[in-house]
This record gives structure tokens, C-alpha cells and sequence, in this order.
């Protein structure tokens, strides 16, 4: 499944808790989302694909943002500390470490193939209309 800010702000919700934070950080990532869903997708796949540019571009902007925290900076050039943009696939059961300067994802490590059992699907709430990718039909 999609993470639930991604498809809240590539969805539009409104939500009185969350709607004011997502509006702040939602449009800058949403566009730059945008362009990584042509750049990187060819523009093809629709709101499935829109949604892992989307997850993708939150991942960048996070892994950006905290390497602006001044003891982030100090504990980097201490060498006490690296930093990795990693992004795990929960549907496909893969871990993925993103390339800081191309932004793309390579492979790391699997814990089952892309094909899993479905049954396994309701453990994160995926079976939750309220959780679920999509609007609730």
C-alpha cells in the first residue's frame, strides 16, 4: 500500500489534524513529485505510480531536510554517523537504498518476492477501507 500522506496529498484530503501540515509540504513535493513521475516513469503507470513518485519525493526531501540539522552536519564530519535514504517496499518486501546524487533506488535486500501470499496483506490494515489505497468504495 501507498503511504498515507503520499495518497492524502495526491488525493486531495481533507483532514483537520493532518490537512495544514500536508498543505505546507504537500504542493512543494507534489510538483516535484510530478516531475519525477515524467522523468523517472515516462509519465505512464497512473495513480499507482504517481503515488511511489510521490513516496519517493517524500524520501528526498526527508533525507535533504535532515542533512540541514547542524548536529547532523557535525556528527557527518566527525564520521560518528552516515546517513542512508532508505525506502522499504512493503508490498513488494524489498528494501531499497536511494543514490543521493541520481535519485535513483537500488536493490539491497528482499524478505519475499513480489508475488506474497495476499493473506499477509491485512497486516499492516491494508484491509481497512479507511487505510486502503484509493478512496473507499
Amino acid at each position: 500500500g501507498a503511504c498515507g500522506a503520499a495518497a492524502a496529498i495526491v488525493d486531495g484530503v481533507e483532514h483537520p489534524k493532518i490537512t495544514p501540515y500536508l498543505r505546507a509540504l504537500g504542493e512543494e513535493i507534489l510538483e516535484e513529485a510530478k516531475v519525477r513521475y515524467d522523468d523517472f516513469y515516462g509519465g505512464q503507470g497512473g495513480r499507482e505510480v504517481m503515488l511511489r513518485a510521490m513516496e519517493e519525493q517524500i524520501l528526498i526531501h526527508d533525507y535533504k531536510a535532515l542533512l540541514e540539522y547542524p548536529a547532523v552536519q557535525e556528527a557527518l564530519a566527525e564520521n560518528k554517523i552516515e546517513v542512508l535514504p532508505l525506502f522499504f517496499d512493503m508490498r513488494a518486501g524489498q528494501l531499497l537504498e536511494m543514490d543521493p546524487q541520481n535519485e535513483t533506488l537500488e536493490f539491497l535486500a528482499g524478505i519475499r518476492d513480489s508475488d506474497y501470499d495476499r493473506e499477509h496483506d491485512n497486516c499492516c490494515g491494508h484491509s481497512d477501507p479507511q487505510l486502503a489505497d484509493g478512496p473507499a468504495e
